[in-house]
């Protein structure tokens, strides 16, 4: 038998206002351990999407399973904490919070999560450490205030936050687009690597198509929500 997905979509469809609809989707999946390249130009809908993956936004009709909770049964309050335990996010932007250190924000989902906290054998700031530790940050860098950091150092730190604790499924969105070729195959080699340590599974979303050959399967934005489909598993 196979193991049930980390995430399943069945059925669902989605517009910001009445009789327009921008997400259509039949059947999508991802299964446990996999990773997934969903690709798709501005306007396609992902961002939309991940709103709908992470419960921030509820859809019009189908149902959105997320370690076999249908999040579209849940209050906003439960969404919002079957989110934290189970979803680790990699903004595009980062988001990490200026007024906290690099361990601080690394460590951040274990404050809101219990779940993410029982899955440690040490504590969240010890873990934080290892985990910035391992991407590529060094002592020094630690204590630091995020906002002193480059670029590349702040998305090291949110790869950090993303992963502490295992949870289930990484969404990292547009994680890539301020990086060149070759740190932004360094990256996704690196977070590949960190994410199978843990055993997460991840979805990858990007514009950049070239991307693809580095993940389990490539999906296209039309494959769910056009005319292909159907094709899309």
């Amino acid at each position: 038998m196979s193991a049930e997905p980390v995430l399943s979509l069945q059925d669902v469809t989605f517009g910001y206002a009445p009789g327009d609809t921008l997400i259509d989707i039949d059947r999508f999946c991802v299964a446990p351990g996999e990773s997934v390249f969903l690709r798709g130009a501005s306007g396609t809908g992902k961002s939309t999407l991940l709103g709908l993956i992470g419960g921030i936004l509820v859809p019009r009709s189908g149902r959105i399973s997320l370690c076999g909770t249908d999040l579209t049964t849940l209050s906003g309050a439960k969404r919002d904490a079957a989110r934290v335990d189970h979803l680790g996010i990699i903004f595009q932007q980062f988001n990490l919070l200026p007024y906290l250190s690099v361990l601080g924000n690394a460590a951040l989902p274990c404050r809101f999560s219990a779940r993410r906290r029982r899955r440690l054998d040490m504590s969240p700031d010890t873990a934080a450490r290892k985990l910035v530790t391992a991407l590529g940050l060094t002592d020094r860098e630690l204590d630091r205030p995020v906002s002193e950091l480059s670029v590349g150092q702040q998305q090291r730190v949110a790869v950090a936050r993303a992963l502490i604790g295992g949870p289930d499924l990484i969404v990292a969105d547009e994680p890539t687009s301020a990086l060149d070729h070759d740190n932004r195959d360094r990256f996704i080699t690196l977070l590949d690597a960190q994410r199978k340590r843990f055993g997460s599974s991840l979805l990858f979303v990007s514009h950049d198509a070239t991307l693809a050959g580095h993940f389990d399967r490539a999906v296209d934005m039309a494959e769910l929500t056009g005319p292909e489909k159907a094709q899309a598993a």
